[in-house]
């Protein structure tokens, strides 16, 4: 990359609000048709904040999203109790490998404790070993809202 992208709020740039419901229905939903793209992008519609959870961070480059990042109140239904959840990590296949993933999880975790939250939670399916090298916490394995084993982690802030 030739040159350097941008960590930015989606909510500061809603013409991307669709590349990132694409992203999402294709990397975790499985409803794949119109009518699950229209229920992910409404979901998306409803994280547009910029100083509250739920918001959604976006890496940016050439007016293109290339990794996605938000702070949620709750990421698992089985664990109402806990939270907030950093979730939604994301980054498209061409940009990953180069620290994207790492920038875009140390600006949520940023914004978290700028608003005044003292520990945040997610849970992992893939990944697992970037978690714990950034220094989070295993809480418990458990299985996802869809079945699949997942396991939660902590971080305190």
């Amino acid at each position: 990359m030739d040159k350097i992208y941008s960590i930015e709020y989606l909510a500061d740039n809603l013409h991307l609000v669709d590349e990132v419901a694409s992203y999402w229905q294709k990397e975790w939903s499985s409803d794949q048709s119109e009518a699950g793209f229209k229920k992910k992008r409404a979901s998306i519609l409803k994280k547009l904040n910029v100083d509250k959870v739920p918001l959604i961070m976006i890496a940016k480059y050439d007016d293109k999203c290339i990794g996605t990042i938000a702070l949620l109140q709750n990421d698992l239904e089985s664990h109402p109790d806990l939270g907030p959840w950093l979730g939604c990590v994301y980054v498209a296949p061409d940009y990953r490998g180069k620290g994207i993933a790492k920038d875009l999880i140390a600006q949520a975790v940023n914004k978290a404790k700028s608003l005044g939250y003292n520990i945040l939670y997610l849970h992992a399916e893939d990944a697992k070993e970037l978690y714990e090298k950034l220094g989070w916490s295993f809480v418990e394995n458990t299985v996802n809202d869809q079945g699949a084993p997942s396991t939660i982690y902590s971080f305190n802030l």
